[in-house]
């Protein structure tokens, strides 16, 4: 698959994740990205096959609550994943589906990659150090054969 369409495939994923850390409705993926991204920006979408997206969101879906207890165990301080920043928190969650949990997993190092660079466009100004952090931690104490070097 290029690089370009799974990353594109990638972004939708995670629309369909952060929009069901609003409610648990299940939208089309076309109606999530029509009411969170402009216009312009959805015509970067257009003829994105979205497959590996959906295999995504559903193995999230079934494993809600496993991801969610992993990203706890690597919370700082009094943080708790409830009051982490919902870009964030969707973005942690599809990488941790992506290395555990979809049918042919995601290497640590690319789901990891591609969390920082996806914390870089969505997420807040200083995300991205938290978020490589966490996945590391993941990867390194929590995935078998875990061999993470960080992103």
């Amino acid at each position: 698959m290029e690089k370009q369409q799974r990353r594109k495939e990638r972004e939708l994923a995670l629309w369909d994740i952060f929009s069901l850390n609003f409610n648990e409705d299940e939208q089309p993926t076309q109606e999530i990205l029509e009411s969170f991204i402009d216009e312009e920006a959805l015509k970067d979408f257009k003829g994105v096959k979205a497959e590996y997206a959906g295999s995504v969101v559903e193995a999230f879906k079934e494993n809600r609550d496993e991801i969610d207890d992993l990203i706890r165990k690597y919370l700082r301080g009094t943080w708790t994943l409830e009051e982490m920043h919902r870009t964030e928190k969707a973005i942690l969650e599809l990488a941790v589906t992506e290395m555990k949990f979809v049918g042919v997993p995601v290497p640590k190092e690319i789901a990891i990659n591609e969390a920082v660079e996806l914390s870089k466009v969505y997420g807040m100004e200083n995300s991205t150090g938290y978020i490589n952090a966490i996945l590391n931690n993941i990867a390194k104490n929590d995935l078998e054969n875990a061999e993470c070097n960080g992103a």
